[in-house]
């Protein structure tokens, strides 16, 4: 497990710089935070997989595999946030500057003046109770694709359980 979560956390970090070498604000779209989820899936799928070799799993175990990588790979790429963002003050900036750009997009018209006020009064800095409480909300989402993922894995692979 401990293999594929630093596989996909390396790949990741790999994917952000790959993007922030090309533009700063090509790395912040979410496009590209959304693609590298691959990196997720591939390591998440392949722990799992690992761990039906070792013979009959239960479900829990396949599921622990999973969301063990995920928790590892997301935990280095936290890490990664939050010094670039510190080595990079303009990354506040930059994010601030993209969502002045989709606010008008997403907000009904009735409550954009206030959602641009309150972006206005928003500290964009990432302080580290930012990325760690961050990284814990994303273990919940984190841990639905594990469950989803382990019963993907369990019912087309059992044959080799």
């Amino acid at each position: 497990m401990l293999k594929y979560g630093m596989i996909a956390g390396a790949g990741t970090l790999c994917w952000f710089l790959l993007f922030y070498a090309l533009g700063r604000e090509l790395m912040l779209s979410p496009w590209v935070y959304y693609a590298s989820f691959v990196f997720y899936l591939w390591a998440m799928y392949s722990a799992m997989r690992s761990s039906l070799r070792g013979g009959v799993q239960a479900f829990k175990e396949v599921l622990r595999a999973g969301f063990a990588v995920y928790l590892l790979a997301n935990l280095v790429y936290y890490l990664f946030y939050y010094f670039i963002n510190h080595w990079d003050p303009a990354l506040a900036e930059a994010q601030k500057e993209m969502m002045r750009e989709w606010l008008p997009r997403i907000t009904p018209k009735d409550k954009l003046r206030q959602a641009l006020k309150a972006l206005e009064e928003s500290d964009f800095v990432v302080h580290p109770r930012d990325a760690f409480f961050s990284y814990m909300r994303s273990a919940i989402g984190g841990f639905v694709l594990a469950v989803g993922l382990a019963w993907l894995v369990i019912r087309t692979h059992k044959e080799t359980i």
